[in-house]
């Protein structure tokens, strides 16, 4: 019977071991879950960091495409009312050398009589 005691109690002692064993492994899987959930909790504000900083750069970035395309159309408007004063003003200075060269023929028409 003491045989038996002793075999319980080896087995009894045998299992609180490996409880506490187990709780042990358990208690630090736990906390390395703790620390995983914060890591992960970490990436998770960067990523939403990250995407927020990307709609603002995007929202930014269109607004210098609008404001270079009104740019454009502004210079485009510009250059077209500069060629149109060009060219009105060429038409003015072929009209004085017209009215030039028609007074010159007078002028040099009258001298010869």
């Amino acid at each position: 019977m003491l045989k038996n005691f002793k075999q319980w109690f080896k087995s009894k002692n045998s299992l609180i071991t490996t409880i506490q064993r187990l709780d042990k492994e358990l208690d630090e899987a736990n906390e390395k879950a703790k620390e995983h959930l914060i890591i992960a909790q970490s990436v998770n504000a960067l990523l939403e960091q990250n995407r927020i900083m990307y709609k603002e750069k995007c929202v930014e970035l269109a607004q210098l495409n609008a404001k270079l395309h009104n740019q454009q159309i502004q210079h485009e408007n510009k250059i077209s009312g500069l060629q149109k004063v060009i060219d009105n003003q060429a038409k003015d200075i072929l009209q004085l050398k017209a009215k030039v060269e028609k007074k010159k023929q007078r002028y040099f028409k009258k001298g010869k009589k």
